[in-house]
Formats: structure tokens, C-alpha cells, sequence
């Protein structure tokens, strides 16, 4: 079965937020990890 990963854009971006979805063990990327900032 396929995880899910969550993206979080510019908007929803904050580092905090990411981090704590990682601690709790959720696969997050983020906007500028993925190289996107900026784009559409």
C-alpha cells in the first residue's frame, strides 16, 4: 500500500508545523525542500 505525504506550500509553510508533523510520524515536505518556491 502507498503512503500518503503531505506537501505543505509557502502558505502553511512554517517550520514548527512541519516539524511537529515529523515528530509525530507523518511524512511532510515542504515547499522550498522541494525546490518550488515561487512557482504555480
Amino acid at each position: 500500500m502507498s503512503q500518503i505525504r503531505f506537501y505543505l506550500d509557502e502558505d502553511a509553510g512554517k517550520k514548527s508545523l512541519a516539524n511537529g508533523l515529523r515528530n509525530a510520524g507523518i511524512d511532510v515536505i515542504t515547499t522550498a525542500e522541494a525546490d518550488r518556491l515561487g512557482s504555480f
